[in-house]
């Protein structure tokens, strides 16, 4: 029996974080898995209890984002948003010139 499960959620409460990331591991399996959709839910709830941001990762498709929106995850990424790209191929937007006030 291992304890690391127990050791990195008992860090939840210790560690300086203001969000936690739920793998896509566990999201691509939803599907197929209710053992999964369980962890996923239970993961969401208890890091919203704790004034968490909870992130989704891997997502793939509108069903699936509406399903942890529906879940309660703050935040999702994945290839259903868009695909990585350069840092030079990103519009980023100009900030104003120094000592300009608006």
């Amino acid at each position: 029996m291992t304890t690391s499960g127990y050791a990195s959620l008992a860090l939840i409460t210790e560690l300086p974080i203001d969000e936690l990331k739920v793998d896509r591991s566990f999201i691509v399996r939803m599907d197929e898995s209710p053992a999964h959709v369980v962890i996923v839910t239970a993961v969401a709830t208890n890091a919203r209890s704790l004034d968490r941001t909870v992130v989704g990762e891997g997502i793939e498709d509108a069903a699936t984002a509406e399903r942890l929106r529906d879940l309660g995850l703050h935040l999702l990424q994945g290839y259903h948003f868009g695909r990585p790209v350069p840092p030079e191929q990103l519009a980023l937007p100009t900030a104003a010139p120094t000592g300009t006030v608006r």
